[in-house]
């Protein structure tokens, strides 16, 4: 299914991103490194604990897959699908 981006849908998805870092951040006391930001943003839940690697399970959910795609006649296309 594809739905058209809008302005709305795009913040709404980046402030979502946004919280879950900054909670997931608080939640291990030290700077994120690119990987852990992008997992952490799409967590379905952040619990209070650290995650330790190669023991705890983590549920991710990508609200939205916000692309865009740069065509070769110079337009470019924005797309949101839902998952």
């Amino acid at each position: 299914m594809e739905i058209d981006s809008t302005p709305e849908l795009v913040s709404k998805v980046y402030k979502k991103l946004q919280e879950n870092i900054e909670k997931y951040r608080s939640v291990v006391k030290r700077p994120l490194t690119l990987t852990e930001k992008i997992l952490s943003g799409h967590l379905q839940e952040i619990s209070n604990e650290n995650i330790d690697g190669g023991k705890t399970y983590v549920f991710l959910k990508p609200d939205s897959s916000i692309t865009r795609c740069n065509w070769p006649n110079g337009y470019a296309s924005i797309h949101a699908s839902r998952t």
